[in-house]
């Protein structure tokens, strides 16, 4: 999925803490506005990046499970056919397919070609962030705030629309973290709807579904261990 124009999570959860914040601001140029939009945008990119990579890493576990424990199963089997009972063929069979999908899903999803693209956006959006933050200290007239504003947005547009965009659960932990800082300093707290923290559960969720996969099939080679152990 392309990036948005304006950044914000495919979802559209930050629209109205993004236009409420802005009315707050009114006295912000478009410079400094573009300028602390682009410094939240390269935090979420970088989170989104690291969630990817972590995925991609994690979903190659039950994948080598699936398959070490396959192969146990069925040496055991043959040896000893009433290790497993006679449920043997339905195990493998479900091994099978769980390995299948496991292969399908690690290559489909791309994840580690994506976590490269999020990471060159992140570098991307960094850069320009840093860039403008030193010129909106430095220039002081209206007209060249607002050209080098008009330039550095659509620069900001392109870096977006380069990479796929990032999930609500990106945005709001960004949030979540941004706000835990204002209250160290004392600032005001951060308030995330019910559907911000159920974005972030979700993701979470996905992103241990490889490592549950896993350490389910554990339980398998129990009997194999046995077996070995009396044998």
């Amino acid at each position: 999925m392309s990036g948005r124009s304006d950044g914000s999570s495919h979802n559209g959860f930050d629209r109205g803490d993004r236009a409420s914040r802005e009315t707050n601001n009114a006295s912000e140029d478009a410079l400094d506005l573009l300028a602390r939009r682009t410094y939240q945008t390269y935090l979420i990119r970088l989170r989104t990046a690291n969630r990817t990579r972590l995925r991609g890493q994690l979903w190659n576990i039950p994948l080598v499970t699936s398959a070490v424990v396959t192969l146990i199963v069925a040496v055991v089997s043959l040896n000893s056919p009433g290790v497993y009972s006679d449920r043997t063929e339905v195990l493998l069979v479900a091994l099978s397919v769980l390995t299948l999908v496991a292969s399908i899903i690690v290559p489909s999803a791309n994840y580690a070609v994506n976590a490269e693209r999020l990471f060159s956006a992140y570098r991307g959006l960094q850069r320009l962030s840093v860039d403008l933050e030193r010129e909106s200290m430095r220039l002081r007239m209206a007209w060249t705030r607002n050209r080098l504003a008009a330039r550095a947005s659509h620069e900001y547009q392109e870096i977006l629309d380069r990479t796929q965009n990032h999930s609500g659960a990106d945005y709001w932990s960004v949030v979540r973290a941004q706000g835990a800082q204002q209250r160290v300093k004392g600032g005001p707290p951060v308030t995330i709807p019910a559907s911000g923290h159920a974005q972030m559960v979700a993701s979470w969720c996905l992103t241990a579904l490889p490592v549950v996969l896993a350490v389910a099939l554990l339980p398998l080679l129990w009997p194999a261990i046995l077996w070995m152990r009396g044998g």
